[in-house]
């Protein structure tokens, strides 16, 4: 496997939406109607062929099964992801959302602890609030995955993207290996949730 350095490309969240008609609480303003002016990742030169997978657990609490994987491009910027689920509740309870969470899943204790898992992956401290736009996916939260990149609106889902602002090398406060992913319905309860675990490369 090529190991290589991680980069990082920054950039201004106020100089992309600042000469735009965008609307400012979908921008992401602050209380005080500015503009977000932090700095935001880019991940570049991912190191090749590295994936990570979390498999959602058979439980009898749930019906929710499938997975979330994602591996980094050839070209080393950020992460392809492939989601794969079904068996979500019924859509009352949706749209669903899901997140990469801070802290992985409690090993041993047969049930998932979701509460243990904390928050959002936000290592810059965006937080969920205001709302921010999914045509400028580097002013949300790392972690929230379905505000960047669609909520789930069936009971089977299966979704691909990029996702530019994560990675797979340990070490940045962007790297989701050994973190989870928790499934949420709209009302903010957690529904299931897995390990992001390292894939062995291929044969």
């Amino acid at each position: 496997m090529k190991k290589s350095k991680v980069v990082y490309r920054r950039q201004s969240a106020l100089a992309i939406v600042k000469n735009t008609a965008l609307d400012c609480n979908l921008a992401g303003c602050t209380d005080d109607g500015k503009l977000p002016d932090a700095t935001v990742p880019i991940v570049e030169n991912n190191p090749d062929g590295v994936t990570y997978t979390a498999i959602l657990p058979d439980l009898e609490e749930t019906s929710i099964r499938g997975f979330s994987s994602a591996f980094s491009r050839p070209d080393g910027t950020g992460v392809d992801f492939t989601v794969d689920l079904s068996g979500l509740p019924d859509m009352e309870q949706g749209p669903f959302t899901y997140h990469i969470h801070d802290k992985p899943v409690p090993e041993g204790s047969g049930i998932p602890n979701y509460t243990a898992t904390g928050a959002h992956l936000d290592p810059y401290e965006r937080g969920p609030i205001p709302p921010c736009d999914a045509k400028h996916p580097e002013t949300y939260e790392v972690g929230d995955l379905a505000g960047k990149h669609g909520k789930i609106t069936e009971q089977k889902f299966r979704a691909s993207f990029n996702d530019n602002f994560l990675s797979t090398a340990e070490g940045p406060d962007s790297f989701f290996g050994k973190r989870s992913v928790v499934m949420h319905a709209k009302d903010s309860k957690r529904l299931t949730c897995a390990n992001f675990a390292l894939a062995p490369p291929p044969s």
